[in-house]
């Protein structure tokens, strides 16, 4: 056997042939140069590289657009990445949140949301929290209880302390 990569035209051969820089072979026994295949990120019969926002697996004929979600940000990609936090991801290519946060895997920039301490409709401008509420981000807005208090830009419940004179557990 050649291993990987190369090829043997004749059985029991210590004399192996490999195959182009840019192919592969799928199994170290390979008896001829048509079982070489592209290496991943690369398709056709030159071997072209998949452009960015695509990729392909090894001996793919075409290159595949990546799913909602992911994202290859180079040309000759062999897989897609998850688009990260803060990110979201569509037809191939990752785009920014800008100020606001998204959760791992977003398809679209309705994913974005506004982070904690700040409320907003999703995928749209962010405000600061107002005094006396919190918010624990997107839209979700809360106020503090009766006779107690937080400052602009809360973003938990136990930012709320009760006032002067008056006592219970932060955050009720």
């Amino acid at each position: 056997a050649c291993g990987f990569g190369s090829f043997s035209t004749q059985e029991e051969s210590t004399s192996c042939q490999t195959c182009r820089s840019d192919m592969t072979t799928e199994s170290i026994t390979a008896t001829s140069g048509s079982e070489c295949v592209c290496i991943p990120g690369h398709v056709g019969e030159e071997c072209s590289a998949c452009p960015a926002g695509e990729y392909s697996e090894l001996g793919d004929q075409d290159c595949s657009l990546c799913a909602a979600g992911k994202f290859s940000e180079t040309a000759g990609s062999g897989s897609c990445s998850v688009c990260e936090e803060g990110t979201w991801c569509s037809e191939g290519k990752k785009m920014d949140c800008e100020s606001l946060n998204s959760p791992e895997d977003s398809k679209s920039s309705a994913e974005c949301l506004c982070m904690a301490g700040e409320v907003g409709p999703d995928g749209d401008s962010c405000r600061l929290c107002t005094q006396n509420y919190y918010c624990l981000g997107g839209e979700h807005i809360a106020p503090c209880s009766n006779n107690s208090q937080s400052p602009q830009g809360s973003s938990v419940g136990t930012n709320c302390v009760c006032d002067g004179g008056y006592k219970g557990t932060s955050g009720s």
